[in-house]
């Protein structure tokens, strides 16, 4: 199964697949963390954001922990709607935000929150549901 690693940060979670046998593609915003992650992983990982994230494969699942919450809110519907056009038919789209339904800043980055209902909203457009909560 192929798995994309959607702001992969470390390169943490993509390791823990490849090491459980995926096969993994992986992107981050920031070039010093997909540095850091290719060479934690020993592959090449991505720079790019969200937005203007594109591929020519699809995948089994897309894993998006702890790394959607730094979109804005006003962007989250576009971003959802663009990476989940990669996910196969049957496939699972992880995500995890901090609950609640305000965004804030913390030490210069920017958190949008999200509970049942905002998420709710955060995918209309995309031909995601929702499985589960918590």
């Amino acid at each position: 199964m192929h798995i994309l690693d959607a702001g992969c940060g470390s390169g943490r979670d993509s390791r823990y697949f490849i090491e459980h046998g995926f096969a993994i593609s992986a992107f981050d915003a920031s070039k010093e963390l997909a540095t850091i992650a290719s060479e934690y992983i020993g592959q090449s990982v991505e720079v790019n954001s969200f937005q203007d994230f594109k591929s020519r494969d699809s995948y089994d699942g897309i894993w998006a922990c702890a790394s959607l919450l730094h979109v804005p809110a006003d962007e989250m519907i576009l971003v959802i709607k663009n990476i989940s056009q990669y996910l196969k038919k049957g496939g699972i789209f992880y995500c995890s935000f901090k609950y609640g339904n305000t965004d804030f800043e913390s030490h210069g980055r920017s958190f949008t929150n999200a509970n049942e209902k905002r998420l709710k909203q955060f995918i209309q457009g995309s031909f995601l549901s929702v499985e589960k909560y918590g």
